[in-house]
């Protein structure tokens, strides 16, 4: 039994071991671990880094606790048990040997029931490919794409969002073809139409309003699919002519809305949704399609975009109801131009709070930009993870609390100004 009663709030006297695929990168007085085997990252604060630090040497509790009470000023008991908590999640998640399995593996199925039923039945509902209607051909990144919409109507509404991506280039074998057929039920099993990627069925629609964003969309998994990168980022993408910003932030926190009033301040735009890193120069590459505005941001973005309440509403497959602004011509950057990240900003709209600029330690600003990652297509790896911390280390990160798109403009002003236009 452990002395002064340490039994009490830690379960066992023996410490576990660190498993064997566990690697440590630190990040100034804080960490990063990388299970190795299962492919996660774990960050450690300082205290978790002390835990950590005693435990590769082996040590006993009788010497992490006190440890513990003068880090973080607390009791013996209060020590013992950050310490039996630490524990017990570490060998829960596979950081420990006695911790069971590594993570709960990531799901085979990648779609809801309610999504994989519909695929499937759009496979077995026959349909005709509509005709006519004027072929277009547009490029962003690697992806090309050729276009057929049928009807004036839907081809000026499809046209309108990605006519700043349009090439007047031969068509090419590698061109994804999409086109829009009709079910031969007539919608009596859902909805009439369906857009088609290279001859596949892959999104209903029944309204000529849900057709650009699907269309969109397509356009987006495109790019993303032809890049060559390290990690998908949910995030703002704004350059000065040197490098560039980015603005992690979850969907719906007016990330797309602070791009835009930013487009309009003077910088360049890249994206309002997606930072495709690249490895290992940690350069993002421009993905430029239409600024996304929600119904909810209209109002916000009228001062900045008098013509938005003219331009056409859509409808997203998700029930969102959006108009596109096409970048503005002076900040368009070509869709395969990169740059090195400069700062990253983390903002997060209140209207009842003072604007404040808040600088994040490295672990800290990796852990954030972690949480809005959408995909890692390569994995990650010993020497991947230590690239990531040495990179991060090198760039300054903040949060930004603002009440008004002025506040957040000026305040990323100060920071990082615009640069010149070009």
């Amino acid at each position: 039994m452990c002395e002064d009663e340490l039994d009490e709030t830690l379960a066992v006297c023996e410490l576990p071991n660190i498993a064997s695929d566990a690697h440590l990168f630190r990040l100034g007085e804080e960490g990063v671990v990388l299970l190795e085997e299962a492919g996660e990252v774990f960050f450690l604060n300082q205290s978790a880094m002390t835990i950590w630090r005693h435990l590769d040497r082996g040590k006993s509790a009788e010497v992490i606790v006190p440890e513990l009470q003068r880090l973080l000023q607390v009791d013996r008991d209060t020590a013992g048990r950050e310490l039996s908590n630490t524990i017990a999640m570490w060998s829960e998640t596979g950081l420990l040997t006695n911790g069971g399995p590594a993570g709960k593996p990531a799901s085979d199925e990648g779609e809801s029931a309610d999504s994989q039923n519909a695929a499937s039945q759009r496979e077995k509902r026959p349909f005709a490919i509509l005709e006519g209607g004027r072929e277009r051909r547009y490029v962003i990144g690697r992806a090309s794409f050729r276009v057929r919409v049928t009807g004036a109507e839907e081809a000026r509404l499809v046209h309108s969002v990605i006519a700043h991506l349009e090439t007047d280039a031969p068509p090419s074998d590698n061109d994804i073809v999409i086109e829009m057929a009709r079910y031969d039920d007539g919608g009596s099993q859902g909805d009439a139409f369906v857009v088609l990627q290279n001859g596949e069925p892959i999104q209903d629609y029944g309204e000529r309003s849900q057709l650009a964003p699907i269309v969109k969309a397509l356009f987006c998994q495109g790019a993303i699919k032809a890049a060559t990168y390290f990690l998908g980022i949910h995030a703002g993408v704004l350059g000065d002519g040197e490098g560039c910003l980015l603005l992690p932030a979850t969907s719906g926190s007016g990330k797309s809305v602070l791009t835009a009033a930013l487009c309009q301040a003077g910088y360049r735009y890249f994206s309002d949704e997606l930072a495709l890193i690249e490895s290992p120069s940690f350069a993002v590459t421009s993905i430029p399609l239409g600024l996304c505005v929600k119904d909810s941001g209209w109002d916000l973005m009228a001062r900045y975009y008098p013509q938005l309440p003219e331009m056409d509403v859509h409808l997203r497959v998700d029930g969102k109801v959006v108009r596109y602004l096409p970048p503005p011509c002076e900040s368009r950057r070509p869709a395969s131009e990169s740059a090195p990240v400069r700062r990253i900003v983390f903002p997060s709209y209140d209207p009842e709070a003072a604007t404040e600029l808040t600088p994040l330690a490295a672990g800290v600003g990796l852990q954030r930009l972690l949480s809005q990652c959408l995909s890692l297509p390569s994995g990650l790896d010993r020497r991947r993870v230590a690239e990531m911390v040495d990179w991060i280390q090198g760039v300054p990160c903040f949060a930004l609390r603002y009440p008004s798109l002025d506040a957040a403009v000026s305040a990323i002003g100060e920071l990082w100004p615009p640069g010149p236009r070009g």
